[in-house]
């Protein structure tokens, strides 16, 4: 999911999609919009706040 995510964040920062649509994708569970997922290499969990 995580990689679906950084997808939509990076379509919506070279204005492919918009904001919106990611909350629509979210709420209706339709995490294909965002394919292809952004590659797993690279992606590192730097820290988690609660």
């Amino acid at each position: 999911m995580v990689r679906y995510i950084v997808s939509a964040i990076f379509k919506v920062g070279r204005h492919v999609i918009d904001s919106k649509d990611i909350r629509q994708a979210l709420y209706n569970r339709n995490e294909q919009k965002f394919n292809p997922k952004a590659k797993a290499r690279g992606l590192h969990l730097i820290e988690i706040t609660y």
